[in-house]
């Protein structure tokens, strides 16, 4: 199930996204219809539209469990209140589900719940880095 800090992860990870698409529309613009660069950017932003899709997804379920988990303790903390997790707490669940990963059967659920988990971890672990990166 997840915890305020991954939804808090995933939303800090959906206005990356949002600002990737936000840049590779502005770049498209300065590009002529019909070349090649116009094309790749045009690529970019559907990719990324895609992702945006299946991030959005992701929230949505969050969103569903925190409903089943709320307690006296939440007491209205709003979701720009929780602070972003550490980098070793993220890359040691990635760890682990990488060990789940390798040891379940494929195509088992339990794989395909390691390899999401795994999934979900990395893009978590690179949002972060890429915002510890916009601070400096």
């Amino acid at each position: 199930m997840s915890d305020d800090s991954e939804l808090r992860a995933t939303s800090d990870r959906m206005l990356l996204i949002l600002d990737e698409i936000r840049n590779a529309e502005l770049a498209k613009r300065q590009e002529s219809p019909g070349t090649e660069s116009f094309a790749k950017l045009a690529y970019d932003v559907m990719e990324l539209a895609r992702t945006v899709s299946r991030w959005s997804e992701l929230q949505l379920r969050q969103a569903n469990e925190a409903l089943g988990r709320q307690g006296p303790e939440d007491n209205g903390r709003v979701l720009a209140e929780v602070p972003a997790r550490r980098l070793d707490e993220i890359l040691a669940e990635w760890r682990q589900a990488e060990i789940r990963l390798s040891q379940a059967q494929p195509g088992s659920s339990d794989a395909d719940l390691a390899a999401a988990d795994a999934a979900r971890l990395r893009l978590e672990y690179r949002a972060l880095q890429e915002k510890k990166l916009q601070v400096r």
